[in-house]
């Protein structure tokens, strides 16, 4: 299991977010939650699934947590 704190935009011109994104490894992301530890429903467009617009690491409060399973 893998928890990585995040920075991300859910539209192009939307202000960068601070966030956690959960997976089974490190790079899967397979679900994010907002800061409080919410649930951030992905963005759906044309049958496909994104997490984000887009996402990059927070590198001023880096949290990147590993766990096997």
């Amino acid at each position: 299991m893998n928890i990585k704190r995040v920075k991300y935009k859910m539209q192009e011109n939307d202000n960068w977010k601070i966030g956690y994104v959960i997976g089974k490894y490190d790079g899967e992301n397979k679900t994010l939650l907002n800061e409080n530890f919410e649930f951030v429903p992905k963005i759906i467009d044309s049958e496909k699934e994104f997490i984000v617009y887009n996402m990059k690491d927070d590198l001023d409060k880096h949290l990147n947590i590993s766990i096997p399973i």
